[in-house]
């Protein structure tokens, strides 16, 4: 394992060394693994890229005899989570080694799917979104489109924090999803907040009214939390690779978030990260999950809806009004089987936040908590024992809905 990691490494550096940002399917394929893409269109017209990993040289069943499993990643990040951390290591290509038939989601407004039947991503009008529209439109029609090409009625599902959130919103608000899976794995999963730990989010949360406007100002009222960029990708290759004096503040900043975790972080993964994250969202999606974490005794869909006022300039002109709506999401409609899995030292998705969540499930069927105390939210993408800590579990629950 520790070979085929180096090997990893040294190929994926040798993209970067040239100047490439490697684009997903690429990298699959370098790997020797097959690869797919795939769009769909959602109800309300936006172009979604998904991408398929069929298998190996290994594993040469047809795709038909193939379980079928759906990964969707979390907020800032792309499917690209899935194999960053490279063969052996990365849960896409781990269920492909296992036999499955693997499919990974992108939501709208990421790295993937900027496109429209007729918005720009140069507008506003595309940016008018957050995780509800996730739950209502992208992952239904991601699934609709993946079971139609499997010829299947259902598909497994694993989510990681927002691509659990959505999933949460998809099946309890159009219920008659949960019969379409087999089974959902929730990697840190996020629908209550009220006791996140992080104090970066905490802090930005208590002043969630002034936060819309505030990225606003700073981004453009375009509405979009801009994607991984040259800058991103430059501090990360200069500053957050393991040879740089800085790399502890690359690594700082993540843990400030996420919560620390020193000895189990795959501290090497960091330029690559870079070059991926922040893969793009829009300023309603961190502005909800703002309003979750500073209400968030309750699982709700909009707590605020902020208005503004433009002057014929178009610049900012006056107050912020607040409008309630406060309708909540109705959990006990979740018929599907549910696994959760959480961790001690994740800042967002806490302990006590995941039992008031399993204590509402209906189908709750196991809630596993990692057996290492200071696993923390990205360490459920890129520790360096994910594998063993919390995939071997994963991959076993899953086991038991496959069939033959």
């Amino acid at each position: 394992m520790i070979g085929n990691n180096n090997l990893y490494k040294t190929k994926i550096a040798s993209f970067t060394s040239i100047g490439i940002q490697v684009y997903k399917p690429k990298l699959i394929e370098y790997h020797g693994y097959k690869a797919e893409i795939h769009h769909v269109t959602t109800k309300d017209g936006y172009i979604l890229e998904i991408h398929r990993i069929c298998g190996n040289q290994k594993f040469n069943s047809s795709q038909k005899d193939k379980p079928v499993a759906y990964l969707q990643h979390g907020i800032l990040t792309s499917s690209m989570e899935w194999v960053l951390s490279g063969p052996g290591k990365g849960l896409g290509f781990l269920l492909a080694d296992a036999g499955y038939d693997v499919w990974m989601g992108n939501s709208r407004g990421n790295t993937y799917s900027r496109n429209h039947e007729s918005l720009s991503p140069n507008y506003s009008d595309f940016w008018k979104f957050d995780w509800h529209q996730m739950g209502m439109y992208d992952l239904p029609a991601s699934i609709d489109y993946v079971l139609s090409q499997t010829k299947r009625k259902k598909l497994i599902y694993v989510g990681f924090s927002q691509g659990t959130t959505s999933y949460f919103v998809m099946t309890s608000s159009r219920p008659e999803y949960n019969d379409k899976i087999e089974a959902m794995f929730a990697l840190a999963p996020v629908a209550y907040c009220s006791h996140m730990y992080s104090p970066i989010l905490k802090y930005l949360a208590d002043y969630e009214f002034f936060l819309k406007p505030i990225l606003y100002l700073f981004l453009g009222f375009k509405g979009e939390f801009q994607p991984s960029n040259d800058f991103f990708r430059l501090f990360g290759s200069l500053l957050c690779h393991g040879a740089s004096i800085f790399q502890p503040v690359c690594l700082n900043t993540f843990f400030l978030i996420v919560g620390y975790d020193w000895t189990e972080f795959d501290a090497t993964l960091m330029p690559h990260i870079l070059n991926h994250i922040p893969a793009g969202a829009s300023v309603r999606q961190l502005t909800h999950f703002a309003q979750l974490i500073r209400k968030g005794k309750s699982f709700a869909l909009i707590l605020k809806i902020f208005r503004r006022s433009i002057t014929r300039k178009n610049s900012l002109a006056g107050d912020f009004r607040q409008i309630d709506s406060g309708s909540k999401y109705d959990l006990q409609k979740i018929s599907s089987k549910i696994f959760l899995y959480h961790s001690k030292n994740d800042w967002i998705s806490s302990v006590s936040d995941v039992e008031k969540l399993s204590a509402n499930l209906p189908n709750l069927q196991q809630r596993f908590l990692v057996p290492y105390d200071h696993f923390n939210h990205i360490d459920f993408l890129w520790s360096k024992h994910v594998k063993e800590l919390l995939y071997d579990k994963v991959m076993k629950d899953m086991s038991q809905f496959v069939s033959g």
